[in-house]
């Protein structure tokens, strides 16, 4: 990771609460679009799988709280 996206996490886990910190990210250097201007996210997703399976990417997944009796 770059040192300005280290920064960036850094600063996000300094001044949100704990609820709003980012697990983790990934920056690309351009997003895909279609014509019109919409982000292509199943192009992301699909990227972000392959980053997985490399073993490149880390996925946390938040667990849910236990629900009061």
């Amino acid at each position: 990771m770059s040192s300005s996206g280290s920064y960036r996490l850094q600063y996000v886990a300094e001044h949100k609460a704990s609820y709003k910190k980012l697990a983790g990210a990934a920056f690309v250097e351009s997003v895909p679009k279609t014509p019109s201007g919409k982000i292509l996210r199943r192009v992301l997703r699909d990227e972000a799988k392959k980053l997985f399976a490399a073993g490149r990417l880390r996925l946390h997944v938040a667990s849910k709280p236990k629900p009061k009796l």
